[in-house]
């Protein structure tokens, strides 16, 4: 079936949780410009500690807040859905010290909140739910909360935020640094390129990761996803299988194929490989990048 790109972000904060921005305008400010969107609040960290300052209370208040309004969260997710013009997905945050943050993004609106504590059993849960868990700001410093590469389970985590208002965790030396809410810097192992040549099969999308209820804020990330329909099914059918790419501002167009294969695909070694490449951007193309092995 033929696909059409469709833009969106997957991750976002506002004030259900401990971010702010009312979750009305985070709706509408989401339909006035995005194709699908996810509101992801902060839910519950397992293994939380102390910090200077007890500022982790502000955290764990965020997360009784979360709790609490969850129903509200659902009740707008299902009233802005409109398959076809602006599709919306249910899903929330789970943050780790030791194994990295993840959000879960679930296949329908039946608006479960499951705080399962340890990663390998919330795993399972995605599993069971035909839910997706999206790893993100992967480049974070083992045990400050960036992502444990042993842990990924490509079956519930079929793509990584490589880019968010965090920075840019591609790989070390990539162009936009780590800037936002930690100390600076990429931890190299956790990088996506890094990922890839351990051998996962990732694909990339990017997502704003934005705390001021504006999802989709421009330089801040969006996925991009290449789907046969603007449903939500289709939406998952794509993250499923990687046909995605991340964007940092603009909306670029990509149509990226091997031997006819899209993006994101697996094939069978062959020494000829016939690439074809497609961007169409807002301005003058600069550079068409390709990494190879």
């Amino acid at each position: 079936a033929a696909v059409q790109t469709y833009f969106g972000d997957l991750h976002n904060h506002n004030d259900v949780g401990y971010a702010q921005g009312t979750l009305t305008r985070t709706f509408e400010n989401a339909r006035n410009h995005l194709d699908f969107f996810a509101f992801t609040p902060h839910a519950y960290w397992p293994d939380i500690g102390k910090y200077p300052g007890a500022i982790e209370n502000k955290w764990i208040n965020g997360f009784a807040v979360a709790k609490a309004r969850w129903g509200e969260v659902v009740e707008h997710a299902r009233t802005f859905d409109k398959p076809g013009s602006f599709v919306t997905l249910l899903g929330y945050e789970r943050h780790s010290t030791n194994e990295g943050d993840y959000h879960i993004v679930f296949p329908d609106l039946e608006g479960d909140y499951e705080l399962v504590p340890a990663l390998r059993d919330f795993q399972a849960y995605a599993r069971r739910r035909g839910a997706i868990l999206i790893p993100h700001h992967p480049a974070n410093r083992l045990g400050h909360r960036g992502i444990d590469v042993s842990l990924i389970n490509t079956s519930v985590s079929p793509v990584m935020e490589i880019y968010s208002e965090w920075g840019c965790a591609e790989h070390d030396r990539a162009p936009r640094s780590y800037r936002r809410h930690t100390e600076p810097g990429r931890w190299t192992p956790a990088t996506w390129q890094s990922c890839l040549e351990r051998g996962l099969r990732l694909g990339a999308i990017a997502s704003t990761d934005d705390h001021l209820g504006y999802p989709g804020a421009y330089r801040e990330g969006l996925a991009a996803v290449q789907a046969t329909s603007l449903s939500r099914e289709a939406i998952f059918e794509a993250l499923r299988n990687r046909r995605t790419y991340a964007v940092s501002g603009d909306r670029i167009e990509l149509d990226f194929t091997c031997n006819g294969k899209p993006m994101g695909q697996s094939l069978p070694y062959t020494p000829k490989r016939a690439l074809r490449v497609s961007v169409r951007g807002w301005d003058q193309v600069d550079r068409i990048e390709l990494l190879k092995n």
